[in-house]
């Protein structure tokens, strides 16, 4: 009984020891992946910010963010490096309209936000199936907190 107890125990440990640093987004100094969309008749925004470790938060001000779901950390880890993969990093596109969508990758102040929707800049299709990639993710992510 005493070998189970400990086996156990230590199964538990090494579990524990696995799992990702959680953060408040608020103390988060990391790279950041935003993404987001709005507009329209209501004027209603959804704003997602992606930590590395699979964190993700939403807001519907741009400002109080709370945590949501987590993706998987591979995921996660596979969409920041997808987004230099695409060239997103070097991408210039600030065209907001009545419907606008978003992506933005960047740390502090430093930030690469690429919008579009207003008709004049058409996206090219990377950057939409990379914006509806992280979309699809985000509705069907693991571990929704309620």
């Amino acid at each position: 009984m005493r070998l189970f107890s400990t086996l156990l125990l230590l199964s538990l440990l090494s579990l524990v020891a696995c799992k990702s640093k959680q953060y408040v987004l608020a103390d988060y100094e990391g790279l950041v992946l935003g993404f987001g969309n709005g507009g329209g008749f209501t004027g209603a925004m959804d704003y997602y910010k992606l930590l590395e470790n699979g964190q993700l938060f939403r807001s519907t001000d741009g400002e109080n963010y709370n945590e949501v779901q987590s993706f998987d950390k591979d995921t996660a880890v596979q969409m920041f490096s997808n987004f230099e993969t695409l060239g997103l990093n070097n991408m210039r596109i600030n065209d907001p309209g009545n419907m606008t969508f978003f992506v933005s990758m960047g740390q502090g102040d430093r930030v690469q936000k690429l919008s579009w929707g207003g008709g004049m800049q058409t996206p090219d299709a990377g950057l939409r199936q990379y914006y509806t990639t992280l979309i699809k993710l985000a509705g069907q992510s693991k571990n929704p907190i309620k």
